[in-house]
């Protein structure tokens, strides 16, 4: 089962769309977020030249089948001579040594998922025919997990408060939002530094680099899903001559603003939750006999929540913030809707609000009582740089409320809030611009769309295959975000072969 989920956050409001790859036993111990912050002063700078690395890659067996190790990369690519960071890699060879294609790069997403986390899945996902050939590399990206890591919290319940809180409603609510915005941005200033000026997704892509020329590799063959697609995109306009094969799954249209993306999602999240909807009504679930009936039971218990949180016996009462994000947690994939209905049906019909309190905080990756990374607020730190802050001036935030309840009626409500965008009150400017690729690259891509997808949704995968000219479009019909590693053998086939043997599959293949 594919474990990569997330994207964006919500551009209007300061919810946190971000998760990774839930631990797995044997996989490198949880990451020191304290550590390896960069104490230096440096401005975000323009692009810089072609990557330079000192050395290959040094590896050591750490557990799960992996070798890790470390690059080190420069703060500022637009400075590389300046203060260095580190990038955490790690790899699993391939079943005939040595690969016979070389290394895979993967990332599963975000932004802020951490990409070392995520590999000990990859068996499960990747074909034995890949497996064979490729050694399998992974990365946490910087600002994420085992790398030079972003911190803004020191507990576990001032996490609970940013990505719990409930959005206010009332003008002292609305002051108490903008102070908390400033006090987030001047505590993650203060406890990650200057690296929270350098982790936008184009620095990234740099990293990418340093990591193929660490390799000892002349191309980087890439799998990046969700965010991993835009980090790949960029990639491809920074250095087109250096693409080898790249599978870009679930893709972001790179074009388009935090903004018009937030509300993309919006209509993607409310689509799947429709979906749900009618697979449970046919099935006869305890929430309706029909698909209105369902989304009926579920507005309803959502209206519930916002007027008065449900008391539970754990560490968070269920808030509206905590309800929406647990039902977006099991939109992801309809392998997890049976554990939605669950949920549902005891908050709704049985008054226990712990099952969907349990998916918000799967969401967010919290388990037995602490966030077992750093990809929330990750998430939040390379959004802010990518895409900048909104005008959040309570008119503008009212006339975005109104247009959000208009492309669902369930989420809209409660999809922006009258608070403030966190990204407004940043310590540092925006860096990124969100822009149509425009790649020079003649190798041929593969770009993946899944038709029922909430949180990339399919039209943004044709986006980005009519901006990359020489991709190819490869569309699973079915529900859920991404499909290489969770769709069918279609999928899988054409994916196997393209790495395997350099075949596209044929234009307008459908799944």
């Amino acid at each position: 089962m594919s474990c990569h989920r997330y994207v964006i956050a919500a551009a209007l409001t300061a919810a946190l769309v971000a998760a990774g790859s839930p631990a797995l036993a044997g996989s490198p111990a949880p990451v020191d977020y304290a550590a390896g912050v960069v104490a230096a002063d440096n401005a975000p700078a323009a692009a810089a030249p072609s990557t330079q690395v000192a050395s290959a890659i040094a590896w050591k067996k750490c557990g799960a089948g992996m070798q890790c190790s470390s690059i080190e990369v420069p703060l500022d690519w637009g400075a590389p001579e300046g203060p260095k960071i580190k990038i955490a890699v790690a790899r699993i060879l391939a079943d005939k040594k040595p690969a016979k294609l070389g290394s895979l790069l993967i990332n599963p997403g975000g932004p802020g998922v951490s990409g070392i986390s995520f590999l000990p899945y990859m068996p499960y996902i990747i074909s034995d025919d890949v497996l064979e050939q490729y050694d399998i590399v992974g990365f946490d990206p910087r600002g994420v997990g085992a790398s030079t890591s972003v911190r803004c919290v020191s507990s576990t319940a001032e996490m609970d408060k940013l990505v719990g809180s409930h959005f206010p409603t009332t003008k002292k609510g609305r002051a108490k939002s903008i102070k908390n915005a400033n006090r987030i941005g001047e505590r993650c200033n203060a406890l990650t530094g200057p690296l929270l000026a350098h982790i936008d997704t184009a620095s990234a892509a740099r990293d990418m680099d340093a990591i193929r020329a660490a390799l000892g590799e002349e191309k980087l063959n890439y799998l990046g899903f969700s965010y991993g697609t835009k980090l790949g995109a960029y990639y491809t306009e920074l250095f087109p001559d250096r693409v080898g094969r790249f599978v870009l799954d679930g893709a972001m249209d790179p074009s388009k603003s935090g903004e018009a993306t937030s509300n993309a999602q919006l209509k993607g999240f409310d689509m799947s939750l429709r979906a749900f909807a009618k697979d449970c009504a046919k099935r006869r679930c305890a929430l309706g006999s029909t698909r209105a009936k369902v989304l009926t039971t579920i507005g309803k218990l959502l209206k519930r929540i916002e007027k008065k949180p449900m008391k539970t016996k754990v560490a968070n009462n269920l808030n509206i913030t905590w309800a929406t994000t647990g039902i977006v947690e099991a939109l992801y994939d309809e392998y997890t809707w049976p554990e939605l209905e669950y949920a549902l049906v005891q908050a709704a019909k049985k008054g226990n609000a712990v099952p969907l309190l349990k998916l918000a905080y799967s969401y967010h990756e919290r388990e037995r009582g602490k966030y077992q990374s750093n990809s929330s607020i990750a998430n939040l730190a390379i959004n802010c740089l990518d895409y900048g802050g909104v005008d959040s001036s309570l008119a503008s935030i009212r006339r975005a409320k109104v247009a959000a309840k208009k492309i669902s009626p369930t989420f809209g409500r409660y999809w922006i809030g009258d608070g403030v965008d966190q990204c407004a009150h940043w310590p540092y400017p925006q860096v990124g611009q969100p822009h149509a690729i425009s790649t020079t690259t003649t190798a041929p891509i593969i770009i993946i769309g899944t038709t029922g997808d909430p949180a990339t949704p399919y039209a943004q995968a044709k986006a980005l295959s009519r901006q990359m000219k020489t991709s190819r479009l490869l569309t699973y019909v079915g529900e859920g975000h991404t499909a290489y590693g969770r769709a069918n053998w279609c999928i899988q086939g054409a994916v196997d072969r393209y790495l395997t043997k350099g075949t596209l599959p044929p234009a307008g293949k459908r799944c």
